[in-house]
């Protein structure tokens, strides 16, 4: 027998730190397991509505609440699709997709603010 799902609700968390950068569209994102780092990701929305390739995004918790979504820079988005972000169960790692095929890996410690 199948499963029913309530109605699609979006979460009130993502969306706050979505609002920072109007004229994204948030697909997903992910927390580090400490729950310090938020990595997202968003897209641009073209005035036509289109969407462009992703890119990902990080804030990090601050004495005050989050900080402000930022793009990771060229380390890790290109020209072309950046998606798919999670953290290993250890919190050492954020691996991701691009193009929806080869997966990368990145050291947390090389991406947040020392």
């Amino acid at each position: 027998m199948g499963h029913t799902f309530g109605p699609w609700e979006d979460d009130p968390f993502w969306q706050e730190l979505a609002a920072q950068v109007p004229g994204q569209h948030l697909w997903s994102g992910t927390l580090d397991p400490s729950g310090t780092i938020a990595v997202a990701e968003l897209s641009e929305r073209g005035e036509d509505g289109a969407l462009s390739d992703s890119d990902l995004w990080m804030a990090q918790r601050e004495p005050a609440g989050w900080g402000r979504l930022e793009p990771m820079g060229s380390a890790v988005n290109t020209g072309r699709v950046e998606n798919f972000p999670a953290f290993a169960p250890d919190g050492q790692l954020l691996v991701f997709v691009r193009d929806f095929a080869d997966f990368y890996m990145l050291a947390v410690s090389d991406l947040v603010a020392k």
